[in-house]
């Protein structure tokens, strides 16, 4: 997400809060006309511009999100390379399966989610979310998932990933067997 949309989420989510804690206070027995009214008062009586320019900057931020919503939607992300012969695209999908595949290949990795984009130099970036078997070493088993996916992501796609992250976000249950005393 970018600067601009990262404002946008925060006066979003910052109106939101405002309009929560209002109403909350309303249900709970307020009078906003106390508060609300003088400042209504001065709006309509001596503040005609200030009203507008915020009527159009809230108009504008809403026009804004209505179609940052739809910006990038549907839109396929691609790792571009150039050759001798010209451009190689590959699409972001094909990178996930690739990376699920060698991950499937480490010793200790039960199943992986893989998310793929790119930092903020424009090189690759891999995040991980892996189950892993009980009973092993959880750091080594994520170096090796690491080396493992930047390995094969040099052989097959060409490109040295800057980041592997990983994340083990639970450990496979075991089967467990009634106790008998």
């Amino acid at each position: 997400m970018r600067i601009p949309e990262r404002i946008l989420v925060f006066i979003s989510a910052v109106f939101f809060l405002l309009a929560a804690v209002f109403f909350f206070a309303v249900a709970l027995g307020w009078d906003p006309r106390t508060i609300v009214q003088p400042q209504l008062d001065w709006f309509v009586l001596k503040a005609h511009f200030e009203a507008g320019t915020v009527g159009l900057v809230a108009l504008l931020l809403a026009i804004w999100a209505a179609l940052a919503g739809s910006w990038g939607a549907g839109q396929e992300h691609w790792l571009v390379q150039e050759s001798s012969l010209g451009r190689i695209q590959i699409s972001f999908r094909a990178v996930e399966a690739l990376v699920r595949r060698a991950a499937r290949e480490v010793q200790g990795i039960k199943d992986v989610e893989t998310a793929i984009g790119m930092n903020h130099d424009h090189r690759l970036r891999v995040r991980l979310m892996a189950t892993v078997y009980p009973d092993l070493s959880i750091p080594e088993v994520s170096e090796r998932l690491q080396h493992q996916v930047e390995e094969y992501l040099k052989k097959t796609v060409g490109l040295a990933a800057a980041v592997v992250e990983v994340a083990v976000r639970t450990v496979a249950g075991e089967t467990r067997t009634a106790r008998v005393e």
